[in-house]
């Protein structure tokens, strides 16, 4: 059973696509792993996975000013390491995952760490999308 009303799908997906991305340019000294570790954990992705509309419907600017404001140790110097197509697509398929299989932000990450992720990106990034997440559910 989904983790929400499907119509709020698509925002919030392009949300945290964007949010991934944007982050690898928008801060260039950030921890990216303890960044992505932090808000699949954090209050805003919690509300997030119960598809809260006004959440959903922030740009990724807006949320990240939240996260700084309101979640403190996430955002902290350090290396991005990442590419921001491999970034994005980590957000999306994040939250996709968290859809379809109903689970909270923060069990999913403990289940599919971030540097297994980056392991699945170069051979799933290029198929469909629907592909790539039946593939990526056998391992949880």
């Amino acid at each position: 059973m989904p983790a929400y009303n499907i119509n709020y799908v698509d925002d919030i997906s392009d949300l945290q696509e964007t949010l991934f991305q944007e982050i690898t340019r928008y801060k260039y000294e950030i921890d990216y792993e303890k960044f992505v570790e932090g808000y699949m954990e954090c209050k805003y992705r919690q509300l997030l996975d119960k598809g809260n509309a006004r959440i959903a419907n922030m740009t990724w600017d807006e949320l990240l000013s939240y996260i700084e404001r309101d979640c403190k140790g996430i955002i902290v110097k350090g290396d991005t390491n990442i590419d921001r197509l491999q970034s994005g697509w980590i957000g999306r398929m994040y939250s996709l995952l968290q859809y379809k299989k109903n689970i909270t932000s923060d069990v999913l990450y403990d289940r599919l760490p971030l540097e297994k992720m980056k392991t699945l990106f170069v051979p799933l990034h290029t198929v469909a999308e629907d592909v790539a997440l039946d593939k990526i559910e056998k391992i949880l």
